[in-house]
Formats: C-alpha cells, structure tokens, sequence
C-alpha cells in the first residue's frame, strides 16, 4: 500500500462510527488512522495489529455456523464496549462473516419482532457496502436470537 488512501478502496461506513472491510482495511500502520478498534473474523492474523488500539481476532471458517454462533457472543460484546469510538469488522473479503456479524449487532440496536426487520436491517447494509453476500446460516444464527424466521437473503 502506498499511501492511507489506498485503505478506502477496502472498507465501507456502514454507520458513523462502524464500517465493514476486508483483510487489506486493517493494515498497519494506516489502519490507526481510521480505526480505533478492529474485530478480525478472518482466520489470518494481522500480529502487527496488535501493538495498536482495540483488537480482538476471533478466527472462524467462512461457512462455519458453529465457529459464528460461538464467536457472536464475545463479537457483539467488543462492539458494544467500543460502540462510539471508530470500529472496523472485516474477515478476509468483507462479504460474509463481517457482513453478518454486523447485522447481528445492527439488530440488537433496533426491535427485532419479523423477519422483514431483520431484511431491512441488511438493506442498510447493503445500501452502504456493495459487497454483501453472508452465509445464509449465518443469517440463520442471527435470526434465532429473535425467534422469527430468516429471511433468504446469503449464500
């Protein structure tokens, strides 16, 4: 990367304080000057990261129902804990895995009661970050917590 601006190219804003992005958005050094806290979903590691603000890498296979169900609890705890400081979710592309674990925390803001709330959760999503195709049974997951149906909208 040559420069800072290169890293936009790799994340999206999805609200004022929390965007979605890939494995290239939490470069260092030039992701400190976006971010102050980062969640790594991927199941690479940036270990130079660390030395930087808030960091949590929480390794899970994309596709992995199992490894997103155990992770989303300490995921959403992190986020909260930061909410209000500037917060990047990313895993290797930006599609899946931190698509999904941001609209699990988007709709933990708002009152969940039928599966077009959690749609139109991921249209927001959507609206900001071109780039969005989850894992249908991370939706799934997502939807349990709220005891209504998922809607069809992953792989």
């Amino acid at each position: 990367m040559d420069s800072d601006r290169d890293l936009q190219a790799y994340f999206d804003w999805i609200t004022s304080d929390l965007a979605v992005g890939d494995f290239n958005a939490a470069t260092p050094p030039f992701c400190w000057e976006y971010f102050d806290v980062i969640l790594n979903l991927s199941e690479a590691e940036h270990p130079e990261t660390q030395g930087g603000n808030a960091y949590l890498w929480l390794p899970f296979t994309d596709g992995d129902p199992e490894g997103f169900a155990k992770n989303l609890p300490d995921a959403l705890d992190f986020l909260e804990a930061h909410k209000g400081k500037a917060r990047l979710v990313h895993c290797a592309a930006g599609v899946s895995r931190s698509v999904s674990t941001v609209l699990a925390y988007l709709c933990d803001q708002r009152e969940i009661q039928a599966t077009d709330d959690i749609a139109q959760v991921y249209e927001f999503i959507e609206s900001s970050r071109d780039q969005v195709y989850p894992c249908q049974e991370f939706v799934d997951t997502v939807a349990k917590r709220y005891d209504v149906p998922a809607p069809l909208i992953g792989w």
